[in-house]
């Protein structure tokens, strides 16, 4: 673990961070210096065109960063930012983020509501370049001792700010057409609360979707595998789906594990309740993690309905991603 200055001083000489935000701990580094991306891309073993996220101050701080900003980008920001909402902006043609964001002529960019990851940027001035900070892949750390356990070898520290609020990655919005947003990535905010923020800021004739297809592998984490254990796991329709004559881990909620009486060989990852989406979602990781102490021989997860608001659909998306079928 390091201190405030000891991350801003490492951060400043290239090297890359473990930084708290209030969604997961990113991988930091200063993402106009091609090195210090580099080592981001090294340290995850992340694919090099995946792009990365860029965290910033404020809003006045990405501004000289984006080109062709929406005329509702300010009632968004308004209305989510700080928070956990990024930003699909075009990138003017000499952009200095050009080694963050995999070749592509857009940028994902957020201001995290963290006051330490802030207070980092802000001494900076300069963009952090920020994936989660876990093993590409693998699951993302909402504490800085997931963090310390996965990468702490590969990196030049951890700035510890507690748990994560939220435990999600952030919703991605795509922000590049004057008349419609489209959501790459679900999180925390969804379509009812963009379309109610539009509306009083008098942006009524903006429409808001869910991404469909070959546009959700065009933003960052959406491309490939993630946020899976190093513990292969299935996913079945029903808790009546998974084996009775194995040893095994079983990833589920609440109602769902009260729906079965279950033999001795399961091992329940009891998920929470799916009538408290926001305390199931600050601990998703953590049990997608622990799937791994268990030393089964198999482990599942129980395919069920988390509803269709904004949450509900940001944990269905990041538990199929994480299992197989």
């Amino acid at each position: 673990m390091m201190g405030l200055k000891q991350a801003i001083d490492a951060l400043r000489r290239g090297e890359v961070v473990a930084l708290p935000t209030e969604t997961v701990y990113g991988l930091g580094g200063v993402a106009t210096k091609d090195a210090a991306v580099e080592r981001i891309f090294a340290a995850k073993g992340r694919p090099r065109d995946n792009p990365l996220i860029c965290h910033f101050f404020d809003a006045e701080h990405i501004l000289p960063f984006v080109k062709d900003v929406p005329p509702y980008w300010d009632a968004l920001l308004q209305a989510f930012s700080p928070g956990p909402v990024s930003y699909r902006l075009p990138l003017p043609q000499e952009s200095t983020l050009r080694p963050a964001v995999a070749g592509q002529s857009t940028v994902v960019c957020r201001i995290p509501n963290q006051p330490l990851c802030l207070e980092v940027i802000r001494q900076l001035q300069q963009p952090i370049a920020a994936p989660s900070a876990n093993t590409s892949g693998r699951v993302s750390p909402t504490t800085a001792e997931m963090v310390e356990v996965d990468l702490g070898h590969r990196i030049a520290g951890v700035l510890d700010g507690g748990p994560c609020l939220y435990g999600l990655e952030s919703t991605i919005l795509d922000c590049c057409e004057s008349s419609r947003i489209t959501i790459l990535r679900p999180g925390a905010v969804g379509p009812d609360e963009i379309v109610a923020a539009l509306k009083q800021a008098g942006f009524s004739n903006v429409s808001v979707s869910y991404a469909e297809g070959t546009q959700q592998a065009v933003v960052p984490g959406s491309k490939y595998r993630h946020y899976a254990p190093e513990q292969t796991l299935l996913r079945v329709p029903s808790v009546h789906d998974v084996p009775d004559d194995v040893s095994c881990a079983v990833l589920v909620s609440q109602e769902s594990w009260a729906a079965r009486a279950w033999p001795d060989s399961v091992v329940p990852v009891i998920l929470g309740s799916r009538s408290d989406l926001p305390a199931v979602a600050r601990e998703l990781y953590q049990h997608i993690k622990s799937l791994d102490e268990h030393h089964v021989d198999a482990a599942y997860y129980v395919e069920e309905e988390w509803g269709d608001s904004s949450l509900g659909r940001a944990i269905a998306n990041r538990l199929n991603r994480a299992s197989e079928l």
